[in-house]
């Protein structure tokens, strides 16, 4: 989005006004994943008692972006003849926010403990809570972690084959018959 808006910003051609949208068709992908990926950060490393104050704090920041944008289309589309260019324009500036922000953050614990860095994850969660007091909290990471890693596709397919068997080698469920 940031590419694309400030492509649009600028529109110094015709090319430039039809390659501008590609760019931001990124942005359809950006905010899906932001609004995704943001409240599962969110709740891998808050403490469990702020989890979902601070997913709802998340919405409601998400809300207030949407009423901003709004605004500024509003405001833009007075200033004639290139309202238009600075509204496609500031749209890069959440973009970059988002892209340093995404920089600086650092890695979950969680994510740490299930790619096999235990030390570096238990340092992580010592960082983001302030205090040396992790072990329970860490032990319940592992324990969810080694659980995670038990759990695979084949089991789920393992303990329900005979339901799979009978729908794929039936025909007749696949097909209407015409009597």
């Amino acid at each position: 989005m940031t590419v694309g808006g400030f492509l649009l910003f600028l529109n110094i051609g015709f090319l430039i006004f039809l390659l501008g949208p590609l760019f931001c068709e990124q942005l359809t992908t950006t905010t899906t994943t932001t609004t995704q990926a943001v409240p599962l950060y969110l709740s891998e490393m808050a403490p469990a008692k702020l989890r979902g104050g601070l997913n709802i704090m998340f919405q409601l920041a998400i809300t207030i972006g949407i009423l901003c944008a709004n605004l500024i289309n509003y405001g833009t589309n007075k200033a004639t003849p290139w309202g238009w260019r600075l509204s496609l324009g500031l749209a890069a500036v959440p973009a970059i926010f988002l892209t340093l922000g995404g920089l600086i953050c650092p890695e979950t614990p969680n994510s740490l403990i299930e790619r096999g860095h235990l030390e570096k994850g238990r340092a992580v969660l010592v960082k983001i809570r302030g205090t040396e007091n992790v072990t329970a909290e860490y032990e319940d990471m592992l324990e969810a972690s080694e659980i995670a890693n038990q759990v695979c596709a084949c089991a789920l397919f393992h303990h329900h084959h005979h339901y799979l068997k009978l729908f794929f080698s039936n025909p007749d469920i696949h097909q209407k018959k015409n009597s």
